[in-house]
């Protein structure tokens, strides 16, 4: 054989082989999806590995990940990755790994270069800000930064900005900046912080953001009819139904719904009319006592206010002004029997046998629990409006009953005459919020030093027996008022 000959044939043979292994070097990493030689995500060389494979080496670092915090003072403590609010995209990752196999001429780089794949992740920054904060109440000389909020002044004529103030403590910063660090090589690491000042964990212009957000919502205005009347909700009293929530929460103001139920409960004794029904009162035993028709009339009564509220709480949200109606409906007459306890017809109110029903002596100021004609509890000390705001008389039905309430009151002039939280066992008789309840604030002395020393129409009673006539007392039952 010729010596051309050979060494054409043992050239063929080399690029043979060459491409062969450059065949099987493709199909491996290529075919295979697996990465390329010299790739690594942080400090992790995932070469060889498929996507899979990279994803349980992730989640195995991810899970001994250690930052090692110390500082002045401070006991050295170990953080993992929930303590600081990070956390590692661990599919992201892997396929960002994956990524160079898309680019033919990387195949051919990749054995002699390093890829290095920067972990995808993400770090709270409020996160670690409480959790370098949390260490730092740990020490003396720590004085916790006071956010700033939004409130409202009183009797809701507008909002208010409360400026933030800076504190002093551990400071923050190096933590985190030490915290991407390690996501970023996936390897443990330490950090030294200091004391320092401390910012608030919000900023003024955020926080002047939610003022500006909700003096926009309280511009709407809210203008609801019934026939030719028309009522506009005032400034203070649309500024009383925002929610003011804390920036920490995330949350935008927005209209309390229950705050403008509240509002629309108030139209009831404006736009309402008692129904009047004719009565046959007769004895248990069916002997006719009396007949009373004189005064039959349909009544109208104001319904779907919870609706409405919703309505108007809804349309404001979304940065509209409000007009709608009050739906109403004829609440018709009717005669009726009404069957007397023997003896009730000598008493205020003519009750049913068995029938509970509270009578209030607004002369003497006692209150009595009867059952019928009997009397089953009582006379009680009880003190009623004063005498600028007088209780008002007649006979009237517990229509709600709540175990505590939030009364308050403005008057004509918008000033706030009173804001009383927690009000015990409540139960409510007349339209314009007159109800029966406890007063802790009288501390159990039921007497009455002067004409101006009463409730503002409300009967009030000692909560221990609020508490009772409450638990005796169910919706629908009477009450009649008296002098």
């Amino acid at each position: 054989m010729k010596k051309s000959t050979k060494f054409i044939i043992c050239g063929a043979v080399i690029v043979g082989a060459a491409f062969a292994g450059g065949a099987a070097y493709g199909a491996y990493y290529g075919l295979g999806e697996k990465a390329l030689p010299g790739t690594k995500v942080g400090e992790l060389s995932v070469s060889g590995m498929t996507q899979g494979q990279i994803e349980k080496e992730l989640e195995k670092t991810e899970k001994n990940l250690v930052l090692k915090i110390s500082g002045p003072g401070l006991k050295p403590t170990d953080a993992n990755l929930k303590d600081l609010g990070a956390t590692l995209d661990i599919k992201a990752t892997a396929k960002a790994a994956l990524k160079a196999n898309d680019s033919f001429g990387a195949y051919f780089k990749a054995p002699f270069t390093t890829t290095e794949i920067k972990p995808v992740f993400k770090v709270d920054d409020s996160k670690v800000y409480d959790f370098v904060q949390n260490l730092s109440k740990t020490l003396p000389e720590t004085k916790v930064a006071q956010e700033p909020y939004i409130k409202a002044s009183e009797g809701f004529k507008n909002f208010e900005l409360i400026k933030g103030v800076p504190g002093s403590g551990l400071e923050y910063k190096p933590v985190e900046a030490a915290l991407e660090k390690m996501l970023t090589n996936l390897k443990s690491g330490s950090v030294e912080t200091k004391m320092g000042e401390v910012p608030p964990q919000y900023t003024d212009e955020q926080a002047q953001k939610e003022l500006d957000e909700a003096n926009n919502l309280a511009s709407k205005t809210v203008v609801l009819t019934n026939g030719d009347k028309q009522y506009e909700a005032d400034q203070e009293e649309r500024n009383s139904w925002i929610t003011l929530p804390a920036l920490a929460t995330g949350q935008k103001p927005s209209v309390d719904q229950n705050i403008v139920l509240e509002y629309l409960e108030g139209f009831r004794e404006k736009i309402e009319k008692p129904r009047v029904d004719a009565t046959r009162y007769v004895h248990p035993d069916g002997s006719e006592i009396k007949v009373s028709d004189s005064g039959k009339k349909d009544g109208v009564k104001l319904v779907a206010l919870d609706n409405l509220a919703k309505d108007i709480a809804t349309t404001i949200d979304q940065g509209k002004d409000f007009s709608g109606s009050f739906q109403t409906e004829i609440d018709t007459a009717k005669y009726e029997d009404k069957v007397v306890d023997w003896g009730a017809e000598n008493l205020p109110y003519w009750a049913s046998p068995g029938e509970k029903w509270i009578d209030v002596n607004l002369n003497g100021e006692w209150l009595t629990y009867y059952e019928g004609a009997k009397a089953v509890r009582g006379p009680i000390k009880i003190i009623g409006g004063a005498q600028s705001t007088p209780t008002v008389t007649g006979l009237h039905t517990i229509s709600r009953k709540l175990p505590s309430r939030r009364m308050r009151n403005w008057d004509e002039n918008g000033n706030l005459l009173y804001d009383i939280p927690g009000v015990p066992w409540v139960m409510y008789f007349y339209t314009g919020g007159y109800a029966f309840h406890g007063a802790p604030w009288r501390n159990g002395d039921m007497n009455r030093y002067g004409p101006e020393d009463g409730s503002h129409g409300c009967v009030s009673l000692t909560v221990p027996e609020a508490k009772r006539l409450y638990d005796w007392t169910p919706i629908g039952t009477k009450a009649m008022i008296h002098y």
